[in-house]
């Protein structure tokens, strides 16, 4: 299960960040208050599980990789070299395709939309009711930063995965627009308010 290992991994930065989201959340409602808005508990919430979840998807996506070493020591993981940028598109997934491994392939692919599933959820939802092309356009941002900021480390950057993770925040927005529907009571809550 190589999502519970990712998720394990992520859960030690998002412990590191929680003071520091909860301080940024307390200074956030502060300010709403000032300016005549209110939220529910329940969007603060989601909120800051929103922030810690794009703490941890940057901790495995952008931050240098450290491993304890076998004499107790930090040590950062080197990637290896010959590390690319690849800007045609579709050209990773005949690679892939193509793998011995077929489970590799489909983490690979699965992950890449998965992990950005939350993002075209959670934007509409907590922040505005953005049209499908506008929350695309911020999930593609961000995958495009990750992107960028992972080449500088020795880390492939991707085109393919870029369109993955966009696919994967129009699949979030799918989800979003079939919970409002189900269930618009429930998504009233996560709006702002005048107080």
């Amino acid at each position: 299960m190589q999502i519970v290992e990712y998720l394990l991994a992520m859960a030690p930065y998002m412990a590191a960040a929680l003071p520091f989201v909860l301080l940024f959340r307390l200074v956030a409602r502060r300010r709403m208050r000032r300016r005549g808005l209110c939220e529910s508990p329940l969007r603060e919430v989601g909120v800051v599980l929103f922030l810690l979840f794009l703490v941890g998807l940057i901790s495995q996506t952008v931050l240098p990789q450290i491993v304890i070493g076998a004499d107790g020591t930090l040590e950062l993981v080197r990637q290896r070299p010959g590390y690319h940028i690849n800007l045609i598109p579709f050209r990773q997934f005949a690679d892939v395709m193509r793998a011995a491994d077929p489970m590799y392939a489909a983490i690979n692919i699965a992950g890449n939309i998965v992990m950005f599933v939350p993002i075209g959820f959670c934007v509409p939802l907590l922040w505005r009711e953005f049209p499908l092309w506008r929350t695309a356009l911020v999930g593609a941002g961000f995958s495009l930063g990750v992107e960028v900021l992972q080449y500088p480390q020795g880390r492939s950057s991707d085109i393919d995965d870029l369109i993955l993770n966009t696919l994967g925040v129009m699949a979030g927005y799918g989800l979003w627009r079939l919970f409002v529907y189900l269930f618009p009571k429930a998504a009233a809550h996560f709006r702002v308010r005048t107080a």
